[in-house]
């Protein structure tokens, strides 16, 4: 989990600095560094039981069972993840329903076939309502917990409408880096108006009328006022510690490199000497240690997601059975990393034995394309969404075939070639990226492919 440190200069809908901090943690491998956030959540999870009556208890079970739109084993998953924190404690469920519950409360889009009515509705809105409730409670370091709601549709529009103003070639389909190099003023305008790193992002108008509206903040403080805050800095007078943000405006003022200099940070204190070729051949040697094929498909066993590029990565096992005795292991591995997973990171290193049953790739960088091994294979029974070889973008509900183009609509376009081919969105084909294919090359569809595209 991520603290958000959310902040701004001047309220209201045109505030002058906009900023959000996601809280670093200085020592990364020490089990204390979720701190507060982890008694928080385990406060939550332990008060619940003792906070609410019987009848309460009563009541909501009535409520859960009151769901009926939802199948009774989901109802089971979203009952356990209220009460324990974990939607499957006893793995007795289905991975589907475990999965769907999962998309719930994270917000994401959810399988809407997995409903009884085959349509999505309201009916979580009550649980999620008493998870809010209950964390609204809480307090860390002498603060209340502030829970907001998703932001609504309207806003998201009106965001995606304010930056087609500022570059016409801008849609609601560009959402990675790697789309960014169609919207060149967008780009412009994060050069000019945006600090941005891995910690945090500082947004602030500027001085040009003709860019933005005049500053609302009184012009004898707006130095002060929009001063951007240094990344953390180790204090030398303090081991162990980062300057406090008082001293490191102080010590930091006027010098711009500091707004982005990451050599303090957990991250940049790992050793990154191994050469892609070490690396690579690495995992050629973990292939041939661990046997039975590691890398194909049916060893995948779960997926982890790179907190940078937001990319999935798999984490394969040989043996199911070993597998399911290391996941809780595995979880505990992300929590105690606060989920801060990036691209051919290792969450446990070759000298531990779960890394002969949590195996992982480490020749893999933010740019690197998804890994073969993640899209479904029918002898696997991990079902995974389909998502973008390149960037790693999914379809949006509601516009199948549209965004997101598979092997039916790449045959449809003749982009096969006679090949199998792994789905690509509509955004990375126009940026000509490489339609990747794989397996034996059909000639009779080949040939039909080029017969279609000559009568074009």
């Amino acid at each position: 989990m991520t603290i958000h440190v959310f902040g701004k200069v001047n309220s209201g809908s045109d505030a002058d600095s906009l900023f959000v901090w996601k809280v670093p943690t200085l020592h990364r491998n020490s089990s204390q560094h979720v701190g507060l956030v982890a008694k928080t959540i385990d406060g939550c999870r332990k008060s619940l039981p003792k906070e609410v009556s019987k009848e309460a208890v009563r009541q909501f079970n009535t409520m859960m069972n009151g769901l009926t739109s939802l199948p009774a084993k989901a109802r089971d998953a979203l009952r356990n993840i209220i009460y324990l924190g974990d939607p499957n404690p006893d793995e007795s469920l289905a991975d589907e329903y475990v999965d769907f519950v999962m998309s719930v409360c994270a917000g994401e889009p959810i399988d809407e076939t997995m409903l009884v009515d085959g349509r999505a509705s309201n009916s979580v809105k009550q649980p999620i309502d008493i998870i809010a409730e209950k964390f609204a409670q809480l307090e860390t370091s002498g603060r209340k917990v502030i829970v907001r709601p998703r932001v609504t549709v309207d806003k998201v529009e009106a965001l995606h409408s304010q930056l087609a103003k500022i570059d016409p070639n801008y849609s609601s389909a560009i959402m990675t880096k790697e789309h960014l190099g169609k919207v060149p003023l967008i780009n412009q305008f994060i050069d000019t108006h945006a600090v941005i790193t891995p910690y945090h992002v500082d947004l602030a108008k500027c001085k040009n009328h003709a860019c933005c509206v005049e500053l609302k903040t009184p012009p004898a403080v707006q130095e002060l006022a929009l001063q951007r805050q240094p990344t953390p800095v180790n204090d030398p007078a303090n081991k162990g510690h980062f300057y406090c943000r008082n001293d490191a405006l102080k010590v930091f003022a006027g010098d711009t490199a500091a707004l982005t200099n990451l050599s303090d940070l957990p991250s940049q204190n790992v050793e990154k000497t191994t050469t892609k070729a070490e690396k690579k051949k690495r995992d050629t040697a973990i292939a041939k240690l661990a046997g039975k094929n590691i890398w194909s498909a049916n060893r995948v066993r779960c997926i982890v997601t790179c907190f940078n590029c937001t990319k999935r990565r798999c984490v394969y096992s040989p043996d199911d059975l070993r597998y399911r005795e290391a996941a809780t292991a595995l979880k505990q591995k992300l929590e105690s990393v606060s989920e801060r997973y990036s691209c051919g990171d290792l969450l446990f290193d070759d000298s531990d034995p779960l890394s002969k049953v949590l195996v992982q790739k480490t020749n893999l960088t933010c740019e690197s394309d998804i890994e073969n091994g993640y899209y479904n294979d029918v002898s696997r029974a991990l079902r995974l969404q389909d998502v973008c070889v390149h960037c790693g973008e999914t379809e949006d509900t509601g516009s199948a075939g549209t965004f997101l183009l598979g092997q039916k609509q790449l045959e449809e376009r003749c982009l096969t070639g006679g090949y199998k081919s792994r789905p690509i969105c509509v955004v990375c084909l126009e940026m000509k990226r490489k339609i990747v294919t794989y397996g034996k090359k059909d000639e009779s569809k080949a040939r039909e492919e080029k017969m279609r595209a000559r009568s074009r």
